[in-house]
């Protein structure tokens, strides 16, 4: 009977020296959790606050396995090469400079919302923009290479270069000025050489914008030459 106790005493004993070690040596270790709040200051920092916009950070996971040397708060710290854009960041890195050095990469995911002009519905390449075909809502612009707009006054009466899906966010390479000069429309042919200027009627075989080249029809001639635009009714030929 007195030998069983003892073996459970002993047996009690271990368990408690073990833990003891285990405490011990965690706190020889880094904190995973100083870890990821250093990275995430460190991006937010980086990105910054600019008003009117929402940036959102998701620090990624670290691995339970993961055992560092822990490091003086000094000698910590949290790095993105200059290289690369804070906001398009997928991992930011940590690292320790102290007698045991170590260096550790975590991955993030950042998006930066803000409100930006969007299509209220399914619109054709050509059509001319409204106030009734765009919105303002707030979407994720941290993937935006070609920019977006805030101001309707920015789109309207612009025309579409190519056809956008419903809620798409409208880009400036989506959108072009219109036309000064419509395909089939009567314009006044200028031709000059020198001091000598001849004026005739012609027919735009092309649309144009202000100094653009388009192909029109002399009709009295009805031939076919490459005039520049001037402005809505005029056409330059030089000779």
């Amino acid at each position: 009977m007195i030998s069983h106790w003892l073996i459970c005493i002993m047996i009690l004993l271990a368990s408690i020296f073990s833990a003891g070690d285990v405490l011990a040596a965690d706190k020889d270790l880094q904190s995973h959790a100083v870890i990821k709040k250093l990275a995430y200051k460190h991006l937010k920092d980086r990105i910054g606050q600019t008003p009117g916009r929402r940036v959102s950070i998701k620090i990624g996971y670290l691995d339970s396995r993961l055992r560092l040397a822990k490091c003086a708060r000094k000698d910590l710290q949290a790095f993105i090469p200059q290289s690369i854009n804070p906001s398009r960041a997928t991992s930011v890195g940590v690292r320790c400079g102290g007698k045991a050095p170590w260096s550790i990469f975590i991955p993030v995911k950042t998006r930066i919302y803000a409100k930006a002009l969007v299509t209220k519905r399914f619109l054709n390449r050509g059509m001319m923009l409204t106030m009734r075909d765009v919105i303002l809502r707030e979407v994720d612009v941290s993937k935006l290479n070609q920019g977006f707009f805030t101001r309707r006054q920015e789109v309207i009466g612009k025309v579409l270069r190519r056809s956008l899906g419903q809620h798409q966010v409208i880009a400036a390479r989506d959108i072009v000025m219109p036309p000064l000069v419509k395909r089939g429309q009567h314009v006044r042919i200028i031709a000059k050489k020198g001091s000598l200027r001849v004026t005739m009627v012609g027919v735009a075989m092309q649309p144009g914008q202000l100094g653009e080249l388009i192909l029109v029809k002399n009709m009295s001639s009805r031939k076919k030459i490459h005039a520049k635009v001037l402005n809505s009714k005029q056409v330059l030929v030089r000779l």
